[in-house]
């Protein structure tokens, strides 16, 4: 059964919004083969299969050199804010997949995604550069906290990708009677533990067909 199979294909009464990033062409780190392929086959399932449209794309999607640090931070910010009319971006009632596929790190006890342009990080670098250039779990839980969605899916491929398994996330309360369906979720896939992970995602490959 697919992700998301009773909402999308039996039930889909929600809008569901996706954001895509996938980095390829890294400008200091090791260039990767598929991220960006994956991120678009995964997207290609989404469609196919499950209902979604370009206009569910809330950003459109970032793959190589726009997934700089700086952008990266501004587009899950947007994803928190508010749209023109002072309403949320991702509203209550809808529902939203995140999917990162590119280098993971870990250092001081803490994972991170690697964003195009950041530099190599280095086992004594200082932890304000380390802060500046790429983007933690803990940033990612201040993003994830503040979107109140219905659903949101977090996908991580790749490396020490664990980290972003053990978030904590608030969710608004609701009453012990409802629906599974009813109740607001927040849920992680990754790639892997708390380790490196092969340049071709065995993960990405599985994720497709089990959607299919």
């Amino acid at each position: 059964m697919g992700l998301g199979t009773t909402t999308l294909k039996q039930k889909k009464s929600r809008r569901n919004h996706l954001f895509l990033v996938g980095i390829n062409k890294y400008d200091h780190w090791p260039k990767l083969t598929s991220p960006v392929s994956d991120c678009q086959r995964f997207n290609s399932v989404l469609k196919d299969l499950y209902g979604f449209s370009d206009r569910d794309l809330v950003i459109q999607p970032l793959y190589d050199e726009k997934a700089q640090t700086d952008i990266l931070f501004d587009e899950m910010s947007y994803l928190a804010g508010k749209d023109e009319n002072g309403e949320a971006r991702v509203k209550p009632d809808e529902n939203l997949i995140i999917y990162f596929s590119g280098h993971g790190h870990f250092i001081n006890k803490e994972g991170y995604w690697v964003a195009v342009n950041a530099p190599k990080i280095e086992q004594n670098s200082k932890l304000s550069e380390i802060r500046r250039n790429l983007i933690s779990v803990s940033e990612v839980v201040k993003v994830l906290s503040n979107i109140n969605a219905h659903h949101i899916v977090l996908i991580v491929d790749a490396c020490f990708s664990e980290a972003f398994a053990s978030m904590e996330v608030e969710v608004t309360s609701h009453s012990e009677a409802a629906a599974a369906e009813d109740l607001p979720s927040r849920w992680v896939l990754t790639a892997g533990r708390n380790g490196p992970v092969p340049n071709k995602s065995l993960f990405a490959d599985a994720l497709v067909d089990v959607q299919r």
